[in-house]
């Protein structure tokens, strides 16, 4: 498993994203509250 797609960029989805990211994985992740993706982001 070498890429990873994220559905939801709440606490959870950008908790998992981070975490695959740390762990060398390419994360695609998705949302639909702005907020939660810009959040995601940084």
């Amino acid at each position: 498993m070498e890429n990873i797609t994220i559905l939801g960029a709440g606490t959870m989805g950008h908790s998992i994203a981070l975490s695959a990211a740390w762990a060398g994985k390419t994360v695609n992740i998705y949302g639909i509250d702005d907020q939660d993706l810009e959040n995601a982001d940084t």
